[in-house]
């Protein structure tokens, strides 16, 4: 028994503390039932696959509130005058040097009476907070972002012209990154935006994570889905 070719890709984006423990609650297991036989590998590495691979918000600037259950909604939590500087990470680390494909879908449930004032990208993962509120203008990170009233960014720098307004109230955009062609794609309520980013930085050395910026005050945002699209 073993996992397909691209189920060991997804293992790939497990960090090795996660690893580290559930193979220790499957050994305190076993002790604990007398096992005659281990759990075999594949059936712990589909355990870590179900449990732990969900994506969530998780850091986030100060003028950021995470909430819902699964930490899936993020808001502007202050009365500050409008800005770029407010911003939100995703939970998970993705390998910048495998072959993954991942999307996140998002709906817009705030934003004042405005269409724009959002900015959807990657971000390296071991960016410093402090330095991270304006991130999609950080020149000293790997990120890649799409800014709602029509331009992207990379690496800090604005590179061209691209898509339309997805701040609209009930909006569904949605991100793709896909690190077999070293592309970043986006959507609007499925729409195919077509190609904002390409030769997205791949290194041993990066990680990327889903970053979230909000520019007006009470505005909000939910994720709604995160998939792997390995085909």
């Amino acid at each position: 028994m073993s996992l397909a070719a691209e189920h060991i890709e997804l293992l790939k984006l497990v960090d090795d503390r996660t690893k580290s423990i559930i193979f220790g609650f499957v050994h305190d297991t076993e002790n604990a039932c007398n096992l005659l036989h281990n759990i075999p590998l594949p059936i712990i590495q589909i355990i870590i696959l179900f449990y732990h691979l969900i994506e969530y918000f998780d850091q986030h600037t100060n003028c950021i509130e995470i909430c819902g259950r699964h930490q899936h909604i993020i808001k502007r939590n202050d009365n500050l005058e409008a800005g770029f500087n407010n911003s939100t990470f995703g939970g998970i680390c993705i390998p910048s040097n495998s072959s993954v494909i991942v999307r996140w879908t998002f709906q817009m449930l705030q934003n004042h009476h405005y269409q724009n004032g959002l900015a959807l990208g990657i971000i390296s993962s071991n960016v410093n907070m402090e330095d991270a509120a304006l991130c999609y203008k950080n020149k000293y990170i790997a990120s890649y972002y799409y800014v709602s009233s029509g331009c992207c960014f990379e690496n800090g720098k604005r590179s061209k012209t691209y898509g339309v307004e997805l701040g609209k109230i009930g909006c569904r955009p949605a991100m793709e990154l896909n690190l077999k062609t070293a592309q970043l794609i986006f959507y609007k309520d499925s729409k195919d935006l077509g190609v904002a980013c390409c030769n997205i930085k791949k290194d041993d050395s990066i990680h990327y994570k889903l970053a979230v910026t909000l520019y007006w005050p009470d505005a909000q945002i939910k994720l709604v889905k995160f998939e792997y699209l390995i085909g």
